[in-house]
């Protein structure tokens, strides 16, 4: 359910539910709930570590609460510049009929999300989640008109451009001739758009989001990308070693309860 066409451009998924249920990559909300996020499709690893709650994050919070506070019926509007296509409310950690925590929220605490005139819930896929299909959605790098971008960000005519993921933080495709192109990730310098090997003039679009000056380039191939800090990958890499090393580790304390229990029958058929 949480598929699209590539050539649509790459979106993103907002979970909703308690805190306990969505784990620790959870960002509360002001209203005792939690959300979290995935690109183009469900959860990788990468959701256990959350972000700073600044700028961008702390912008999609605001929605996302305003949403379930009922304080906006347009809640899908208000997601666009974060490219967010599904919202999903969990009400349990694992699909029935698996055993986990349950904390039902989509009846009250989530209920708002039911009143949003641009979020369709879509059929049954299982009773422990809510999936609502943005209908206002844009694709996150969106080649937009030139004045979306002027004074107030504004996205009213999306179109998809760089739809092609090449790894995690890299993008590749084209550019749309009078357009430019807006980028929903946390506006950062780490972020360029290389056109024919050119770097595009960024625009300032406040907090959410990063603007580029394409649409006097026309139809060229571009990559953007984001160039990772030598902290980054050092932290990235460490956290890949402990997991192994705790993957290892529980194995080898798995095969010693093994053995132990293969002795203590041996010494017990002994004693028979």
């Amino acid at each position: 359910t949480l598929e699209s066409d590539p050539l649509d451009g790459s979106f993103r998924t907002i979970w909703v539910g308690d805190a306990h249920v969505l784990g620790a990559g959870a960002i509360p909300t002001a209203n005792g709930l939690a959300w979290a996020s995935s690109f183009d499709g469900v959860p990788d690893i990468r959701a256990l570590w959350r972000g700073p709650d600044t700028g961008a994050t702390a912008a999609l919070t605001d929605a996302i609460t305003a949403g379930l506070d009922g304080r906006t019926s347009r809640l899908g509007r208000e997601l666009v510049p974060f490219g967010v296509r599904f919202v999903v409310i969990m009400d349990q950690q694992a699909p029935v009929p698996e055993v986990s925590r349950r904390e039902v929220v989509s009846d009250v605490r989530a209920a708002g999300l039911n009143a949003q005139l641009d979020l369709v819930r879509t059929g049954v896929v299982n009773p422990a989640v809510t999936i609502f299909d943005n209908t206002a959605w844009a694709p996150v790098h969106s080649a937009v008109a030139p004045n979306d971008m002027e004074d107030v960000l504004r996205i009213t005519d999306p179109l998809p451009a760089i739809v092609d993921r090449v790894q995690h933080l890299e993008f590749s495709g084209q550019t749309r001739a009078e357009r430019d192109l807006f980028a929903s990730w946390e506006p950062t310098s780490r972020w360029t758009l290389l056109a024919d090997g050119n770097a595009v003039q960024r625009i300032d679009v406040g907090d959410v989001g990063i603007g580029f000056e394409s649409s006097s380039l026309g139809a060229v191939d571009a990559v953007l990308s984001y160039e990772t800090s030598d902290e980054h990958r050092l932290i990235s890499i460490a956290q890949a070693i402990g997991w192994i090393a705790l993957f290892g580790l529980r194995r080898w304390l798995i095969g010693r309860a093994r053995r132990d229990d293969r002795r203590e029958l041996a010494a017990a058929e002994r004693v028979g």
